[in-house]
């Protein structure tokens, strides 16, 4: 159901005219049935012939409409690259994948992952080091410390 022809501006205008779709502090958004028969009325506004569809019709174009990933301008496009376009014969013979290289078709690429430098780490790890180093420290001032005495 991609080949709908959807003017962008009218849809966006549509959806703003219903403040059930939209409007968060509007009592009305949170009636899933409410806003269904505002999709609904939307759908009659936009796609050309509505009332003509079947009801199956009329329910993919809607749940079309509200998809958040729908794109008119895109689905307009869609219509138009699906067109099947006729080649004559001479175009037909051209060999095409001869053009292209082996070694451009099977380059092999090999990825490192940089790793990830973390400085709460490196700075964990110099002061244990540090804190070791100066408990070494201690002690060997602790028994340098004694050895006048024995």
């Amino acid at each position: 159901m991609n080949h709908l022809k959807i003017d962008t501006e009218l849809l966006i205008s549509a959806i703003e005219s219903k403040n059930c779709i939209w409007d968060i502090a509007c009592d009305e958004y949170k009636n899933r049935d409410i806003k269904n028969a505002a999709f609904m009325e939307v759908a009659a506004v936009v796609v050309h012939e509505f009332d003509r569809l079947s009801e199956k019709e009329k329910h993919e174009t809607v749940l079309l409409i509200t998809d958040t990933r729908f794109d008119a301008d895109e689905a307009g496009q869609e219509n138009q690259n699906n067109q099947v376009v006729d080649l004559s014969e001479s175009d037909a013979d051209v060999d095409v994948e001869g053009s292209i290289k082996e070694s451009q078709l099977r380059q092999n690429f090999t990825r490192t992952k940089r790793k990830k430098i973390d400085t709460l780490d490196n700075k964990l790890i110099a002061f244990l080091e540090e804190a070791t180093k100066s408990d070494q420290d201690d002690h060997k001032a602790f028994l340098t410390s004694l050895l006048p005495t024995l």
